[in-house]
């Protein structure tokens, strides 16, 4: 039985695909090329069918395939647009303001007894208790009122810490 040979436009007609995908197909060796740029017929849908039957992915699944790579390059696009715009916080930023809230914090409350210790002095438990309790809720609506967001405008630091 001789090789039957066949172009380009009509083995793209016969599988269903563009000739460019015909051309990726010869690349990664499911088809069969002559020298001269034409196909094995029967070699090549054989060979393509195998491909198919394990899995390889026909022109569904490469269709799918570029579309969801379509799709996440205009997300991608959105999320940059949404940065420059000051809409999303960079990890870094969110890190830094989180050491922020909690070096106030731990700094306001380590400062605690020293300054409560003397107004409390002798005083009775209850007094203490609600000094303490006042010095606990200033410190936290102090924190509470922190600046999060970065500040329009801000240019990063050229080490990212910005």
């Amino acid at each position: 039985m001789s090789a039957t040979i066949i172009s380009p436009k009509e083995l793209a007609a016969m599988l269903g695909v563009t000739q460019r995908h015909l051309r990726r197909l010869a690349d990664d060796g499911t088809l069969i090329r002559t020298p001269e740029g034409d196909y094995l017929a029967t070699e090549s849908v054989r060979s393509y069918c195998d491909k198919l039957r394990a899995g390889g992915g026909g022109p569904a699944e490469y269709h799918e395939a570029k579309l969801r790579e379509k799709n996440a390059k205009a997300r991608l696009a959105e999320l940059e647009v949404e940065e420059r715009e000051g809409k999303l916080l960079t990890l870094e930023h969110v890190c830094r303001v989180n050491g922020e809230i909690f070096t106030a914090l731990v700094a306001r409350l380590c400062n605690l007894p020293a300054s409560l210790a003397g107004i409390c002095h002798e005083q009775p438990a209850e007094f203490i208790e609600a000094r303490f309790s006042d010095a606990i809720r200033s410190a936290l609506k102090e924190v509470a009122k922190m600046d999060f967001m970065p500040k329009a405008g801000v240019a990063k630091a050229p080490d990212g810490q910005g």
